[in-house]
């Protein structure tokens, strides 16, 4: 697993996205032209620089870029499009015959839907039950694409709670129960 995209990987990814709809000339934040002076980078729209794949993918200017790691605002957006790329990718994948029920392609679709499950719910609240949250993940997994399973499902919020570069930890509330709550430090 590589930490930022290589040429290969970029080269592999711009006719999908194309096909998707991407606009290769404008900010998916901001629409503004690429030009030389406001050059076209890769936007991770989950914000982990090592989740590589496609439907993780948008091109997106370079103050945008900066800009989105502090504004919430412009996550939720990276997170719809996220949604719309992987509902995208599935209806291809049907529609074409590729095996949808392989490992790669459900953590490919679970994996951000579970992201984004958490990183929405706790914009609302200040933390959530994990027998809850683990649950709720894995009947939306099951609804938008058939697939899901609790084992898995824990073992995406895990990575998302490592403790070197979580973006949520895990604690024990004052009844003892195990939550998933913002990282505060950094």
């Amino acid at each position: 697993m590589t930490k930022h995209l290589t040429y290969g990987q970029k080269k592999k990814f711009t006719p999908i996205m194309l096909e998707w709809g991407d606009d290769p000339i404008r900010c998916y934040q901001c629409t503004i032209e690429f030009t030389i002076n406001n050059p076209r980078e890769w936007d991770h729209l989950d914000s982990k620089e090592y989740h590589n794949y496609p439907e993780n993918m948008g091109w997106i200017c370079h103050s945008c870029n900066v800009e989105k790691r502090m504004n919430q605002e412009m996550q939720a957006k990276a997170f719809g499009k996220l949604r719309m790329n992987i509902q995208y990718d599935t209806l291809v994948c049907e529609r074409t015959g590729e095996d949808v029920s392989s490992s790669e392609q459900r953590n490919r679709q679970n994996k951000p839907i579970a992201l984004q499950f958490v990183t929405e719910h706790l914009m609302m609240d200040d933390y959530m039950l994990l027998r809850d949250t683990v649950n709720g993940i894995t009947h939306l997994c099951f609804v938008t694409n058939g697939t899901g399973s609790q084992q898995a499902v824990r073992k995406y919020i895990e990575e998302f709670c490592n403790p070197y570069n979580g973006k949520f930890a895990l604690s024990q509330d004052e009844r003892g129960q195990t939550i998933i709550r913002r990282r505060t430090e950094n």
